[in-house]
This record gives structure tokens, sequence and C-alpha cells, in this order.
């Protein structure tokens, strides 16, 4: 009797770490994508020196190639934008796929020329095989100094 007591007791501990090693690699996997998302859209921000019609048509492709499907709630003062790249009229919504926030240098610093920088936020999830979605967290990244072009 007392050898199916242990024998259960290891079990159940086997598939505890089981389940957390699962959780660690879901976490890092996710992790990982959402930053090469978040530096995708950064350098497409910084390419196109702000976030335009060209922007938005290749950060939806690098979207819908990656497969990302991750979202979230967006800070205040920021703007949420969805799988389209397309911005959500509701700031309270929890479906923004990531978030940018503009800053005016100039308004900091009055001796600067015209520029300003984007922060971006993008979202990733721990996914358990069997518990799904746990908790979600965020990824956060600044693009350089933007000039826009002189005409």
């Amino acid at each position: 009797m007392r050898e199916s007591i242990g024998g259960t007791w290891l079990f159940q501990i086997v598939i505890v770490f089981v389940l957390l090693f699962a959780g660690y690699i879901c976490l890092s996997i996710n992790h990982s994508k959402a930053f090469a998302i978040k530096n995708d859209i950064i350098l497409e921000l910084q390419r196109n020196g702000s976030y335009n019609e060209t922007a938005q048509k290749n950060v939806e492709s690098l979207l819908k190639k990656a497969g990302y499907r991750t979202s979230g709630k967006c800070e205040s003062g920021y703007t949420g934008y969805d799988r389209n790249g397309k911005a959500i009229s509701n700031p309270n919504s929890s479906n923004a796929v990531f978030c940018l926030k503009q800053f005016n240098l100039q308004s900091i610093y009055p001796e600067y020329p015209v520029s300003y920088y984007y922060k971006v936020q993008v979202f990733y999830q721990l996914d358990l095989p069997v518990l799904n979605s746990v908790m979600s967290f965020k990824v956060v990244g600044d693009t350089g100094t933007i000039f826009p072009a002189r005409v």
C-alpha cells in the first residue's frame, strides 16, 4: 500500500514539472515572436518616416506572414491597431495587436528641429497546453529619432 501512494505522488510531481517546462517553452516562443514583430514594426516606421498607408500594408503582411494572433489592451495615450493595421476606435478595447504612441521631440527640446519618435508595444501570452492563456505580457520598444522629409 505504501508503494502505491509513493508512486502516485511521484507521478503528480512529474506531471507538474512537465507542465512547468511546457509553459516555459511556450512563453519563450511567444516572447521571441512578439520581439520579432516589434522589431519589424519599428523597422517599418523608420523606413517610412511615420505610420502611413505603406507602413500599414507592410505591417499587415508581416502580421499575417508571422501568424501573430495575440492581442491586449493599450495603455492610456497609446493608439491600438488591429490585425489589419487599422486604428481601433474604442481605446478601452483589449483587441489591439500592437500599440503606438508618437512623441514630438520639439515639445520637449525646443532647440531641436522638427522630429519625433514612436514607442511600440506588442503583446504575448503564457499559454499552457491544458489551461490555455494564463497571463499576458508586453514587449516595448522605441524607434530612433525620425526627421520628416522637407519639401
